[in-house]
């Protein structure tokens, strides 16, 4: 429950103040409820951390940690917490390491599982803990989201709490149906900006709930999907590919639209009624196959250095071939040759 989150992310967030004077965090983990929760607990009691790509090598790891200050790590796998000592002997840090697999044996005395290192507080001593720490400017940096470094090192984007702020109340006013008793199936990365901000800040933000997807593969999406049952789906093109094809599979050139309704809501369930499509092309003919099935199926256009979205498509104001209007607060103009500008409270420095 939200309760019970939020009581854990202040026992991390303790234990995080305790572990270092000003702790600076990596997360480098699979999608979790913990991980979430520490991601959380940074966001909200002014701690700076930074989400990155479980697929990271050595060097580029190394090069955040020292371009950060890293001091805690949170991770998970053997293979990543062997990484994270790699990167230890090579930068000369000494990174105080959190474990959140209770099954991961590698752990030298230095290290810590998470959950055990939380039940050692109490709530009324994380309280105390947290109490004695100075109250952050919404305007300072809070978090950091690295590129995938294909064009040379990873670019690191700093946020802002108010950039997270403001673009929750710009993503609702795009959403207006959107709002409480949502359920979204996310299977994004928490170190992609639409998987952390859009999914988990909105799911919080709307008091919604949160399904964590686990195996991506296209038969656990589709098998999860169906059991889920979810009121909304924020996706790369492919995903919405794969349920138009699953559909298409069992149904017949000559099928009546209710036999294709039928077929619809066994693949997607009962409750789907909106959706997303953003980072890539997805041909006009699926978002009206969605469309003509009763989900708002939105096209977007965003990037990590706007806190995710920047244009969409209205809901039920598709038009083919367009990724839409500006979101509320997003200021854009077009230079002589045609490059986007685009402004506002949300962009990251």
């Amino acid at each position: 429950s939200f309760q019970q989150v939020f009581s854990y992310m202040k026992k991390i967030a303790a234990v995080f103040y305790s572990a270092a004077e000003q702790p600076r965090v990596l997360l480098y983990l699979e999608n979790s409820p913990e991980g979430a929760c520490a991601d959380l607990a940074c966001l909200a009691f002014g701690i700076l951390d930074s989400p990155i790509d479980r697929h990271f090598d050595r060097d580029t790891i190394a090069y955040i940690v020292k371009r950060l200050g890293i001091n805690i790590v949170v991770t998970d796998s053997e293979a990543r917490l062997h990484r994270l000592i790699e990167v230890q002997k090579q930068t000369g840090i000494p990174l105080k390491i959190f474990v959140t697999d209770p099954l991961n044996r590698d752990l030298r005395s230095s290290d810590l599982y998470l959950g055990e290192a939380c039940s050692q507080l109490s709530t009324s001593e994380a309280d105390d803990i947290l109490a004695k720490q100075p109250e952050r400017d919404p305007h300072t940096v809070n978090t950091v989201m690295f590129t995938s470094g294909s064009t040379g090192e990873p670019k690191g984007l700093a946020f802002t709490n108010y950039n997270l702020v403001t673009k929750r109340f710009a993503r609702a006013a795009a959403l207006p149906d959107v709002g409480r008793d949502e359920v979204l199936f996310c299977y994004l990365p928490l170190f992609h900006t639409f998987g952390r901000y859009l999914e988990m800040l909105g799911m919080i933000f709307w008091g919604g709930t949160y399904v964590f997807a686990g195996n991506t593969s296209r038969e656990t999406f589709l098998k999860r999907l169906s059991e889920v049952q979810p009121t909304g789906l924020i996706g790369i093109p492919l995903r919405w590919q794969q349920i138009l094809d699953s559909c298409l599979e069992q149904l017949e050139t000559t099928s009546s639209p209710d036999v294709e309704q039928g077929v619809f809501r066994s693949v997607v369930g009962e409750r789907l009624r909106w959706g997303l499509s953003a980072a890539g092309y997805l041909a006009p003919k699926t978002f009206r196959f969605f469309h003509r099935n009763h989900v708002a199926l939105c096209c977007g256009f965003g990037m990590t250095e706007a806190t995710g979205g920047i244009t969409m498509t209205p809901p039920h104001e598709y038009r083919d071939n367009s990724v839409g209007i500006p979101l509320p607060g997003m200021v854009t103009r077009l230079t002589d040759s045609g490059e986007l500008e685009i402004g506002g409270p949300y962009m990251a420095r």
